[in-house]
């Protein structure tokens, strides 16, 4: 637990997994909605929303996107990210192409900056 702390992130990201989900779980919650996995630019990963993107397009592996915030009617905020701009949409961006992009190592925690607990 001693690899665990607070780093402060610039809210860049990388999609590296994106789903579009048509039936919600949840009430308030209402479809279709984009749901990924990113990795920030500093190496932690979050489940996190896409907004302001088509839910039909989805999001592409290796979208960039950037951190905003949705408010909550309790008063707390939810990260969330939207697409980063000048970022491809998915209709220029080649998903069988992934190997081109310069998409993290996700096995990588050299870094240091994620906030993960190891067993040992």
């Amino acid at each position: 637990m001693d690899r665990l702390g607070w780093v402060e992130a610039s809210g860049a990201a990388v999609v590296d997994a994106s789903t579009t989900v048509y039936r919600s779980p949840l009430p308030g919650l209402e479809p279709p909605y984009v749901v990924a996995r990113v990795r920030l630019e500093e190496g932690p990963i979050l489940l996190t929303n896409v907004i302001e993107v088509d839910p039909g397009a989805g999001v592409p592996i290796g979208a960039v996107v950037h951190l905003a915030w949705r408010d909550l009617p309790d008063g707390r905020a939810l990260p969330v990210f939207r697409p980063a701009p000048g970022a491809l949409s998915a209709a220029e961006l080649d998903p069988g192409r992934a190997e081109d992009l310069d998409l993290p190592d996700p096995t990588n925690d050299s870094t240091g900056a994620a906030p993960v607990a190891t067993e040992e």
